[in-house]
């Protein structure tokens, strides 16, 4: 009898680690894809002068970026997973610029204690916040959460007044 308890408690906690790391690695994939897409930006910045119009333009130039426009097979629908928000400057981005961001939240912030961990292994529950990742001008992906990205929103908003530069929403 405890023996199949056991093998029942170590099936289900095997399933639910590997959804985990599956989880982490869709992840740690479309941060990687979005810290690609910044260096392509930034290569076609030296090249040209300034950066691309859209994603189309980038694509264009650099054909092996369209599949990086893509963040898990939930996004094929020819859309890309991530919105081009620096495209309208004239200088190189500084910073504090959100050069470009996920469409919309689908990661979960890793819980930062092990207990809470454990938690996020069985089953997020609703305290745990989803994220989407965002580029900045210096290359620097970050995860933040919707509140987060809000205030990320406001300060490029309030830097690109004070460089001179329309606000974008």
């Amino acid at each position: 009898m405890w023996l199949f308890i056991f093998l029942a408690i170590a099936v289900y906690l095997s399933t639910a680690i590997g959804a985990y790391v599956t989880r982490s690695f869709r992840q740690v994939v479309c941060y990687e894809q979005l810290r690609a897409l910044g260096v392509s930006l930034d290569l076609y910045y030296s090249q040209n002068g300034r950066y691309p119009a859209d994603w189309a333009a980038l694509v264009t130039w650099a054909p092996s970026c369209a599949q990086s426009l893509h963040c898990g097979k939930d996004d094929q629908n020819g859309e890309a997973s991530y919105v081009l928000r620096g495209n309208d400057l004239a200088e190189r981005a500084d910073r504090q610029v959100v050069m470009a961001f996920e469409r919309h939240p689908k990661h979960f912030r890793e819980p930062a204690r092990f207990g809470r961990r454990i938690i996020a292994v069985l089953g997020f529950n609703a305290n745990t916040p989803r994220i989407r990742h965002v580029l900045y001008g210096n290359g620097y992906v970050a995860g933040l959460t919707e509140d987060e990205f809000q205030d990320a929103i406001l300060a490029d908003n309030r830097f690109r007044r004070a460089a001179g530069f329309p606000e974008k929403h």
